[in-house]
């Protein structure tokens, strides 16, 4: 019994001996080759024992050799290829590359890394299971292809995956600093979501009082520095804010490129404005949204600061110290958006007041049941003193909802008239009234009539929306007449906003319901984008059917050019953009469409854009340590390659001088500022 007892004793010592063995860790530094191998054995019947690089104790891997056996028994291939970053396109060099797969139950795996071009070749693999390659690396985005197929036995030579495309890690690096050049630990880095041309007086009444749509954001540290990373690169809007510091904001940022994009965010004290929320009796009005907008013409965007007013009405924000205008508006509760502009410095306080104590009411209705249209949104602007003009934001309005009769009401307008009312609505054309172009007339004569006294009720005439006239078309290809896929098809309006539908596999889009006149923008990657001038748009042709609209378009052009210093250098990772040569209502529309029209130079300073609309335009350039470049300007035909459009670099000049006092004293902390 002892005797039996010992051999049991012994076996299970035995068996605890291999199972150890079984799962010893894996030791990546000991891996070698072109390709670092292992191979993990569950109980196939494949044979083998553990990972690749567990060496006996005199240094044999014995992986390697369960390896040679596996490729000797199923045949082995190796695997080559190349890896390319993009934006700008370029090679991914000392890239990490993994193939792993399955023989049977066992697992198997090579490991390799990238050369200088972006090239790499694995060790043998077993020629049978299922592979899948793996590419990682420093300020990459991890790619995963699990879908290779193994070679057959007779094709010989390698498996040549081609070129695999990694995505970048895009980076905005830079400090937050204050008087004296000093960082501003924990001020707030933000980036926004960029509007662009597409910014219109009905979005931004209908989202004022929101917070600003954040993408990412992130602290700075002690010093002042920051970084934030993007997986795709795009045009942002970048805002810093700190306590007791004014908010800073820089709109058209593009981040992208083989070089982060590295900027400076200065903090200023700057100006208090105050101001009060009062009604029409001059009671303070407490706990009304105040939002604070200062308008980039060039990019057609609003950068927007909160707060709500305290128990006296009284609120308080910080601006920087500029001839830029801004707008302040106040949002009272009984829906009427009040807004007033102006300059700092103040030399008085602001005052926000409910301009009386009338309403304003009306109802929208189908033209065809004459039932009300619930949902709908109105945009209401007026203005007080006389039938003056308002453009761009508007003094007095409000973005209202239609209740389930379709009525709607505005509380608390005083004295002045209607300055122009827009309606949309779900299967219903847009409706605008007033404005640059009315789509009744008639009816817009008999409201733009009406008095506004301040006080009691003013009811306006019923307002019919049509019965939505859908419209339809089909987008082909120009030099081929085939259909395009995927293309971006918009309806858009300085007021209302836009709408958007895109193409399908057979070109064709529609919308549900349209008006007698549109503007309308077509764009597809590789094409020259379609883009017609809002004001006044295009006529439709008559008829209850179906508007039918069918558009070509033509391949974009594409634009190479070489970025060299004065000396002959190539400037790389300089930041080009094409910009419109001619000035004027049409120059906007171009400078849309050439939005996305940027790249950065290679390391050699050369460049490539495509997708150019047929223009007049030139290219700009910026680098740090140079003054902005500018190419000449040149006229680019649709699908026409246009070489050599270089620009030569100037180093950035010096400029010195010294800030004094009236008796000749030195001033100290000054803030210096360059504008163009």
């Amino acid at each position: 019994m002892t005797r039996q007892r010992s051999i049991l004793v012994i076996f299970a010592l035995a068996l605890l001996v291999v199972i150890g063995l079984l799962i010893l860790p894996d030791d990546d530094d000991s891996r070698a080759g072109r390709g670092r191998a292992s191979s993990d054995r569950s109980g196939a019947d494949d044979g083998g024992a553990s990972k690749a690089g567990d060496a006996d104790a005199d240094g044999a891997g014995t992986d390697a050799a369960v390896l040679a056996e596996l490729i000797k028994k199923h045949g082995g291939f190796v695997t080559k290829g190349r890896v390319a970053l993009t934006l700008p396109t370029g090679p991914g060099a000392n890239l990490e590359v993994r193939m792993r797969g399955f023989v049977g139950a066992a697992s198997v795996e090579v490991v390799g890394a990238t050369d200088e071009t972006g090239a790499f070749l694995l060790a043998e693999l077993p020629r049978t299971g299922v592979y899948a390659v793996s590419i990682a690396g420093a300020r990459v985005q991890p790619l995963v292809r699990d879908d290779i197929a193994v070679p057959p036995i007779e094709q010989g030579g390698p498996l040549d995956l081609g070129e695999l495309v990694v995505n970048r890690l895009y980076y905005l690096v830079g400090r937050v600093l204050g008087e004296g050049q000093r960082g501003v630990a924990g001020a707030r880095v933000s980036l926004l979501e960029s509007t662009g041309n597409n910014f219109s007086i009905f979005d931004a009444a209908i989202k004022a009082g929101r917070p600003n749509p954040v993408l990412t954001e992130t602290r700075v540290g002690a010093d002042g520095r920051f970084s934030l990373e993007l997986t795709a690169p795009g045009i942002f809007t970048v805002r810093a804010l700190a306590d007791g510091w004014a908010p800073h904001y820089r709109a058209e940022v593009i981040i992208g490129g083989v070089a982060d994009t590295e900027i400076v965010l200065p903090l200023t004290q700057g100006y208090a404005v105050v101001g009060y929320a009062l009604d029409a009796t001059n009671r303070p009005v407490g706990d009304t949204a105040i939002a604070l907008y200062q308008m980039n013409r060039r990019a057609f965007s609003f950068s927007k600061s909160l707060t709500r007013t305290d128990g006296g009405g009284r609120f308080e924000f910080r601006v920087e110290p500029s001839a830029q205008e801004y707008t302040v508006s106040a949002l009272f509760k009984e829906g009427l958006n009040i807004a007033k502009r102006f300059r700092v410095p103040l030399t008085e306080d602001l005052v926000l007041r409910t301009p009386g104590q009338g309403a304003l009411l009306g109802r929208v209705v189908d033209a065809r049941t004459g039932q009300g249209v619930p949902g709908a949104s109105v945009l209401i602007v007026l203005s007080s003193g006389g039938r003056r003009r308002v453009w761009g934001f508007p003094e007095q309005g409000k973005a209202l909802k239609t209740d389930d009769y379709g009525a709607f009401r505005l509380e608390g307008i005083g004295a002045g008239s209607i300055q122009s009312l827009r309606i949309r609505a779900v299967g219903h054309p847009d409706l605008q009234l007033g404005g640059w172009v009315s789509n009744d007339p008639e009816l817009w004569a008999r409201i733009e009539s009406i008095e506004l006294t301040g006080a009691g009720e003013t009811e306006l005439p019923t307002i019919q929306l049509e019965a939505g006239r859908p419209l339809r078309g089909v987008i082909t290809d120009r030099s081929d007449d085939k259909p395009i896929d995927g293309a971006r098809v918009e309806i858009w309006d300085f007021m209302m906003g836009s709408r958007e539908t895109y193409s399908d596999a057979e070109g064709r889009y529609a919308f549900d319901a349209v008006g007698e006149r549109v503007s309308m923008v077509v764009e597809k990657e590789g094409y020259a984008p379609f883009r017609e001038s809002p004001f006044p748009g295009t006529q439709l042709g008559g008829g209850e059917s179906a508007a039918l609209r069918d558009f070509q378009l033509e391949a974009g052009g594409r634009v190479e050019g070489q970025v060299k210093t004065a000396a002959g250098e190539p400037v790389a990772r300089a930041l080009v953009r094409l910009r419109p040569a001619d000035s004027g209502w049409r120059s906007m529309g171009l400078a849309a469409s050439l939005r996305r029209a940027w790249t950065h130079t290679d390391e050699e300073g050369n460049y490539v854009l495509s997708s150019v609309p047929a223009a007049k335009l030139y290219a700009e350039v910026e680098a740090p340590g140079y003054d902005i470049g500018r190419s000449e300007q040149k006229q680019i035909e649709a699908g026409q390659l246009l070489k050599r459009l270089d620009i030569s670099m100037q180093e950035a000049a010096r400029l010195e001088g010294r800030v004094l006092s009236r008796d000749s004293t030195p001033v100290p902390g000054v803030r210096i500022t360059v504008a163009r």
